[in-house]
């Protein structure tokens, strides 16, 4: 199957699934039916969006995403849930490349965005579906989705629960209490959805914290490290937290949200809530967002640094709200107040879509060095390389080049190279590559054998 196929199909699946998980829901409540036309569009955009990235940008980026690809037989890796490594390893399962498992999380992504607008069309109406458009290129969003990270899969279970509640209570609880097996911080979040359910019927949620709990007891899916380095964030965290750095890294998060035109959502998002908080959709956006602002502070003191990536989860509900609440505004506005509404929308979604695609240049810019060895490696098909790597500066000096290289290839220490500081061992190599920090480059130097056209050693 070729890319473009593969994208087409991608597509087609993601696209039924968002109409067959918004429509009957939005008809029950009898809001309008001009929504799924929304649903769609906004979810279309995400999507192409997306693909337009991977396809520009092939290098994928940060780490955890290179741990994930490099553990691709696995469903449980280093201290991280399975759900969102199942996407992962489903899509290496099928046969596909770096590329091609990409595109199924961006497909993945604009299935949350479709559900994202599919919900802000059942508690504004049309008005509201349209104002989320700028959901579908939400500048951390749009980073983070392009690359293996949960953050899509998160939302995909947390708003189809929210989505389905009226019609399907039981699917509700079981896309919510998926949730659990995609990140811990959904586990509070599962709980309060328990409690805001009021029945006993909504028990069923635990199912995925129960199964996790249950499969890690009888040691069924021990997780597996595709590196030597450790991700638990909480690692020497006492070293590192103070509550004047904690306000340093609030305040560098607070500038990045700035980029992403995130503070502008804040005032509309308010407006959404309205004088009561009511209905379940509203209250289970509340809780979510509450647990994931505990948790943004227990993250910034445990990886000791702001991200764009902590405003992902955040950023996509506040933006459900925003645009309920920018809806109920423009019901009273009259005509001039509406087309600036329109401009300002585009330009948010402009300013917002820039700062992700910067982001995204920007982390891929820093493995460019490997990215550069790996085309070396590529030109030496015959040789086995051992490779000295470059460090990777941080709080914890957790990760280094050769992590990088399993990342952005489908090879592997100990089997196709040698990462000397792993010891891990591997063939017996004819050339080395060696981290020059001086130069900032990888010096390569011929160990054995001869070299073959094409190959400068």
């Amino acid at each position: 199957m070729s890319v473009s196929e593969f994208v087409g199909a991608g597509w087609r699946s993601a696209e039924r699934v968002a109409a067959r998980a918004a429509a009957p829901d939005l008809a029950t409540a009898g809001a309008d039916a001009r929504v799924a036309p929304h649903v769609v569009g906004a979810a279309a955009l995400a999507f192409a969006v997306r693909v337009a990235l991977v396809i520009g940008m092939p290098a994928q980026w940060h780490f955890d995403a290179y741990q994930r690809w490099a553990a691709r037989d696995a469903l449980a890796v280093q201290v991280w849930l399975p759900g969102a490594q199942a996407v992962v390893a489903g899509s290496a399962a099928a046969g596909l490349d770096i590329a091609g498992m990409r595109i199924v999380q961006s497909a993945v992504a604009a299935l949350a965005v479709g559900l994202a607008v599919a919900l802000a069309g059942r508690l504004g109406g049309a008005r509201a579906a349209m104002c989320a458009y700028p959901l579908a290129v939400f500048g951390p969003f749009l980073t983070w989705s392009a690359v293996p990270y949960p953050e899509s899969t998160l939302l995909v279970g947390l708003l189809g629960g929210l989505l389905t509640v009226r019609r399907w209570p039981m699917v509700a609880d079981l896309l919510v209490g998926s949730t659990a097996l995609v990140r811990y911080e959904a586990w509070p979040v599962v709980l309060g959805w328990v409690a805001l359910r009021r029945t006993p019927r909504a028990a069923v949620a635990v199912w995925g914290a129960a199964l996790w709990a249950g499969l890690r007891a009888a040691g069924a899916l021990e997780p597996v490290a595709a590196s030597p380095d450790s991700f638990a964030d909480w690692e020497g965290m006492g070293g590192r937290w103070s509550a004047a750095r904690l306000a340093d890294l609030g305040t560098t998060l607070y500038y990045q949200s700035t980029g992403a035109g995130l503070p502008w959502l804040v005032p509309f998002a308010a407006l959404g809530l309205g004088r009561h908080v009511e209905g379940i959709e509203r209250r289970g956006l509340l809780l979510a967002l509450a647990v994931q602002g505990a948790a943004t502070v227990g993250w910034l003191a445990g990886l000791g640094r702001a991200t764009s990536r902590m405003l992902v989860t955040p950023g996509v509900l506040l933006g459900v709200l925003a645009a309920v609440g920018l809806a109920g505004a423009l019901a009273r506005a009259g005509t001039r107040a509406r087309a600036g509404a329109a401009v300002g929308l585009v330009a948010l979604s402009v300013w917002s879509a820039a700062d992700g695609v910067e982001d995204a240049a920007r982390y891929a810019r820093m493995v460019g060095p490997e990215w550069r060895l790996l085309g070396w490696m590529q030109m030496c098909p015959a040789d086995s390389w051992a490779i000295d790597p470059r460090p990777q500066p941080g709080p914890r000096m957790r990760h280094d080049g050769c992590e990088a290289i399993q990342g952005l290839s489908a090879l592997r220490a100990g089997t196709d190279f040698d990462c000397t500081p792993w010891g891990w061992g591997g063939p017996a190599p004819t050339l080395a590559a060696t981290w020059d920090p001086r130069a900032h480059r990888y010096g390569v130097v011929r160990l054995g054998g001869t070299s073959t056209v094409g190959c400068p050693w």
